[in-house]
């Protein structure tokens, strides 16, 4: 279900994280953040990854499991486009430019990730 949705929006510029978090919920009764911005990610390589530890050093609350599944959903999304904001205010700082000159220098094969896709990386790294 996930690469047949992938497959359906993978020309939808405008995906949104909302959209495909509530599709993968009625497609499969499950709330998936972090596959819900995977597919956003990779159609729309300048947002971030909802990830366990990305989430954590971006400082950004995961909402419990244990709350019905519209109000997760709905805060889930708001925390998404919190991480979003965060992902662009970091990768136009001074610091993050020299973090990614290191990244392009280091995996020169890779240059061409956009910044937010970098910045995932670095903090994804930093278990």
């Amino acid at each position: 279900m996930y690469y047949a949705l992938l497959e359906r929006e993978k020309h939808n510029s405008k995906v949104g994280f909302l959209e495909v978090i509530r599709k993968l919920y009625d497609l499969t009764g499950r709330v998936e953040p972090s596959f819900s911005s995977k597919i956003v990610a990779t159609i729309r390589p300048g947002l971030p990854v909802y990830d366990a530890h990305v989430v954590k050093h971006m400082k950004v609350e995961v909402p419990p499991q244990t709350a019905a599944k519209a109000e997760r959903i709905t805060k889930l999304a708001a925390q998404y486009e919190r991480m979003t904001e965060i992902a662009a205010a970091l990768v136009k700082t001074d610091e993050f430019r020299k973090l990614q000159a290191t990244f392009d220098k280091d995996c020169p094969d890779y240059k061409h990730f956009t910044g937010t896709k970098k910045l995932d990386l670095m903090l994804w790294q930093m278990r």
